[in-house]
């Protein structure tokens, strides 16, 4: 209400853009930093599990014999 009577509208919300794309951009780094640790525990779960699936059953032929 300030603003409009002022006639400074286009100036405050203009301001009020760059101080939230600033926020955004820093949760968005804290979140990018987060995230990429625990893609790559959850992708070397993954591998795991799928080496795992592939040798225990050799082994177990191999133990047969």
């Amino acid at each position: 209400a300030i603003g409009e009577k002022a006639g400074h509208t286009e100036e405050i919300l203009r301001t009020l853009s760059e101080f939230y794309e600033v926020e955004i951009e820093g949760s968005l780094k804290t979140l990018v930093s987060m995230l990429e640790p625990l893609l790559l525990l959850f992708l070397g779960v993954v591998v795991g599990g799928i080496a795992l699936s592939l040798i225990v059953p050799v082994y177990q032929l191999v133990g047969q014999f």
